[in-house]
């Protein structure tokens, strides 16, 4: 594995014409409810919860244009009429093919579109979920609990896209990402200073 600045790692990237194909392997605390949607129970996970998940991304291709192909696909009469909303309802401005900022908060997201399954839901390689007060793994229909009813921001599925296979996008703060693979290589991201002050062009 090499250990790379975010700087050298873009120039690295940006060696490949067109879009990459790489995998990812990220690290997060998701934000969770104080209490279950459902039950109203309180603090089952009070020390929260780690996501560590594996999955293959596309980066550098343009959202806009895959949903219009895949509207395209599945016969969708006005495929064109598809407009892309603005990133973070126009919080966020794209740096260069790969990045986003955050205007408000400065910090640095690398934008993909995940590989998905038949119904444009995300898969991963592999993932796990972690109690952090217990230290043990939540799975089975615990899992299916925790992501329905404690996890304060659940993914959402887009209908303006009006499609039946979904075209998921989305973006990944750089502090949670691990490692990025690419081209045969694996590089971790050395940061010299907070992420969200370099200086990325």
């Amino acid at each position: 594995m090499k250990v790379v600045s975010l700087s050298d790692l873009l120039e690295l990237l940006e060696t490949h014409c067109g879009a990459v194909i790489v995998s990812m392997t990220a690290r997060t605390e998701p934000k969770l409810l104080m209490r279950s949607r459902r039950t109203q129970e309180v603090g089952r996970y009070p020390d929260g919860i780690e996501k560590l998940v594996k999955g293959q991304f596309l980066l550098a291709n343009r959202y806009r244009d895959n949903v219009r192909a895949q509207r395209r696909r599945e016969g969708h009469p006005t495929p064109n009429s598809f407009r892309s909303g603005k990133l973070w309802a126009g919080k966020g401005e794209r740096v260069g093919r790969f990045i986003a900022r955050h205007v408000e908060s400065g910090r640095l997201y690398v934008v993909a579109r995940p590989a998905s399954d038949e119904h444009g839901y995300p898969v991963r390689i592999w993932q796990r979920w972690i109690d952090l007060a217990t230290g043990r793994d939540i799975a089975g229909d615990e899992l299916v609990e925790l992501r329905r009813d404690w996890l304060a921001n659940p993914p959402t599925i887009s209908h303006k896209q009006q499609l039946a296979r979904q075209i998921p996008y989305r973006t990944y703060h750089l502090v949670s990402i691990h490692t990025l693979r690419f081209g045969g290589e694996s590089y971790r991201l050395r940061f010299d200073r907070q992420p969200w002050l370099l200086d990325v062009h």
